[in-house]
């Protein structure tokens, strides 16, 4: 099943660090630490869990205010919350 890791209850952007984070990469309660994943990068994974819509729309809101913020310092990296899939779309 193709899904995106922000939309997994086992995903998490705290457990990284806050650099990481706010490029949109977190960790997986099923793998290491170690392995970082893009929250909206479109994935085949058996384990994915959905989690509530409430906590998904969380995620991407804070995900695209840190990217706003670094835009708007200049730190132009851009994000993966700048991806179309940020906006809920799959293509």
């Amino acid at each position: 099943m193709t899904v995106q890791c922000i939309a997994c209850d086992r995903f998490t952007l705290k457990t990284g660090s806050d650099e990481w984070a706010r490029q949109g990469f977190g960790n997986c309660a099923n793998r290491e630490k170690f392995i970082m994943f893009g929250a909206v990068k479109d994935r085949d994974c058996g384990e994915h869990w959905p989690a509530p819509d409430a906590v998904v729309e969380k995620r991407r809101a804070w995900l695209k205010a840190k990217a706003a913020n670094d835009k708007a310092q200049g730190r132009g990296a851009a994000s993966c919350a700048d991806s179309p899939g940020a906006t809920g779309s799959t293509s």
